[in-house]
C-alpha cells in the first residue's frame, strides 16, 4: 500500500513537470495575473477615493487634540451610501473573477495539452495555448465564472461586514453586553470563512471541470463534487503530493538562491574588492534581498503547480470514465506516466 501511494505520487509529480515543460507560459501565468490584479486593484482604489470624496464635506470641532477646523469628514446621503457599498461589492466581484479566470486559463491549457497528438513521447502543443485559453473563457464561459465569483463575492462582503462590527465591538470596552457580542461576531465571522474556504475549493473543481467538459457552472460543480467523492483517496494524494512540493520548492529556491548570491558577492573579486567600482560593503544584505527575489520566483511557479496537477487528473479522470462507459479504447494520446495516477484495475482494463 505504501509502495504504491509513493508510486502514485512519483508519477503525479513527473506528470506536472512534464506539462509545465511542453508549456512553459504556465509558469508565467501567476506573475502576469498578479500584475493584471494590482492593476485593477489601483483603478478601484482610485474610483473609490473619488466616489467616498463626492460626500459633503463637514468639519469636526475637536479643541482638545487639534486645533479647530483642521479634522474633516465626508457626510454621504443614503443614496450615496447604496452607491459606495454597490461598488465595493463590484470590486470584490471583479477580484473573485480576475482569480477564477486565472484558474480556469491554467486548466484549459492542460485540457489543450492533455488532448493533444502525441509522437514519440513527446505532445505537439498548438502555439500560444494560454492565449486560447484566455480568449475561450472571456468568450464562452464568462457566465459561468461570473456566477461562480459572485457566490464567493457575497460570502467575501459579508465576512467582512461583520468583521467590522466585530472591531467596533471590541473598540468599545464601556459596554458590559460587549463580551456576549463578541462572541457572537467572532463565531458568524468563523463559520463564514469556513464555508467560504470551502466554496472556494469546490469552485476551483468546478472551474477545472467547466475547461474539462465545457459545462455550465452549476454541472460542473456537480461533476466536480462526485468526482471528488469517488477519487477521494487519489485526489487527496495528489493534493498532499503538491503541497509537500509546494512547500519544500518554497523552501529549497530561496535557500539556494540567496546561498549562491553570498556566495557570489564574498569570492568574485569585483564585489568584495574595495578598491573596486562594484565593491559590495553588506554582502549579507545583498544575499537577503536575492533570497526574496528568489521567493517571489518560487511563489510564481509553485502557485500554479497545485492548478495544474488537478486539471491533469481531472481531464485523465474523465476521459477515462466517459470511454468507459462508452466501451471506447483507451486514448492513444495519453503519456504512458499518468497511466499510473489510476488505481491498478483500472490500469489493467486499459492494457
Amino acid at each position: 500500500c505504501k509502495k504504491n501511494s509513493i508510486s502514485f505520487v512519483i508519477a503525479a509529480v513527473k506528470a506536472t513537470i512534464r506539462i509545465l515543460y511542453d508549456v512553459p507560459q504556465l509558469i508565467l501565468l501567476p506573475a502576469v495575473g498578479s500584475v493584471v490584479r494590482g492593476v485593477i486593484l489601483i483603478i478601484f482604489l482610485w474610483g473609490g477615493a473619488l466616489l467616498i470624496s463626492a460626500g459633503e464635506v463637514e468639519q469636526v470641532d475637536l479643541t482638545q487634540y487639534v486645533p479647530k477646523g483642521i479634522a474633516r469628514s465626508f457626510s454621504h446621503t443614503q443614496d450615496q451610501t447604496l452607491y459606495i457599498v454597490y461598488y465595493c461589492f463590484c470590486a470584490l466581484w471583479m477580484w473573485e473573477l480576475l482569480l477564477a479566470l486565472e484558474t480556469f486559463v491554467a486548466a484549459y491549457t492542460v485540457t489543450i495539452w492533455y488532448n493533444a497528438p502525441l509522437s514519440d513521447g513527446k505532445k505537439r502543443v498548438p502555439c500560444f495555448p494560454v492565449v486560447r485559453a484566455f480568449f475561450v473563457g472571456l468568450t464562452y464561459h464568462l457566465g459561468s465564472l461570473l456566477f461562480g465569483a459572485i457566490i464567493l463575492a457575497l460570502f467575501r462582503g459579508a465576512y467582512m461586514i461583520l468583521s467590522f462590527f466585530q472591531t467596533q465591538v471590541k473598540g468599545n470596552d464601556e459596554d458590559e453586553n460587549n463580551d456576549v457580542a463578541r462572541t457572537t461576531a467572532a463565531c458568524c465571522c468563523c463559520c463564514l470563512q469556513c464555508v467560504e474556504q470551502i466554496l472556494r475549493y469546490l469552485n476551483k473543481g468546478a472551474y477545472v471541470m467547466i475547461a474539462v467538459n465545457s459545462d455550465n457552472y452549476c454541472n460542473a460543480a456537480d461533476r466536480a463534487l462526485r468526482l471528488m467523492a469517488s477519487n477521494i483517496l487519489e485526489l487527496g494524494l495528489l493534493n498532499g503530493a503538491t503541497v509537500l512540493f509546494q512547500v519544500l520548492g518554497n523552501v529549497a529556491i530561496p535557500g539556494l538562491g540567496g546561498y549562491f548570491t553570498y556566495l557570489i558577492v564574498r569570492h568574485l573579486e569585483q564585489f568584495n574588492d574595495p578598491t573596486s567600482e562594484h565593491f559590495v560593503a553588506q554582502p549579507d544584505m545583498v544575499a537577503v534581498v536575492g533570497a526574496v527575489i528568489c521567493f517571489a520566483v518560487s511563489l510564481a511557479f509553485m502557485s500554479i503547480f497545485d492548478t495544474v496537477s488537478d486539471a491533469m487528473i481531472y481531464a485523465y479522470i474523465t476521459d477515462e470514465e466517459w470511454r468507459r462507459e462508452n466501451r471506447l479504447p483507451p486514448n492513444p494520446n495519453i503519456p504512458p506516466n499518468l497511466k499510473s495516477l489510476l488505481p491498478e484495475s483500472q490500469q489493467i482494463e486499459n492494457e
